[in-house]
């Protein structure tokens, strides 16, 4: 391997890293916001008595949610590896909502549709849905590939 080719390599890596690295705060910030929907739900079930403990837990799940900025911190890791893709993206079709910017971005780090689930909160038929629409507003022909697509982004 010459060290061009290694430099590369190694810079692809780091991308990489960079890249999962912010996909696991959206994940992980996402997780957290379903658990404080579902701690919000219990509310009316807890007996004044537990109500100081209750109030702690909402404090600290507060607090570590507060600690990432999910989508601005993964956009800046995103756009670290791909400096003006979403700026060509936007001069591409600029009326995509931030949710179809997100997905165009998990496409062009090469995400399945699984992981892109886990990632986006939603269901990997939801995924696909969103795909569907996504190329469509992209006036893809049936047989261009969206993959290929966003990559030459």
């Amino acid at each position: 391997m010459t060290r061009s080719e290694f430099s590369k390599e190694a810079e692809n890596s780091a991308a990489r890293a960079l890249v999962r690295e912010g996909l696991q705060l959206i994940q992980k910030n996402e997780q957290m916001e379903q658990l404080r929907n579902e701690l919000d739900d219990l509310a009316v079930y807890i007996p004044p008595d537990m109500r100081k403990q209750y109030d702690r837990i909402k404090s600290t799940i507060g607090y570590a949610f507060s600690l990432d900025n999910t989508w601005d911190e993964f956009r800046i890791h995103f756009e670290q590896v791909h400096p003006s893709f979403l700026k060509k993206l936007m001069e591409v079709e600029s009326s995509l909502t931030g949710k179809e910017k997100r997905l165009c971005s998990l496409i062009r780090v090469n995400m399945g549709t699984k992981e892109m689930a886990s990632v986006l909160g939603i269901s990997p038929d939801s995924v696909k849905t969103a795909r569907h629409r996504l190329r469509k507003k992209l006036k893809l022909d049936k047989d261009d590939d969206l993959d290929s697509f966003i990559q030459l982004i």
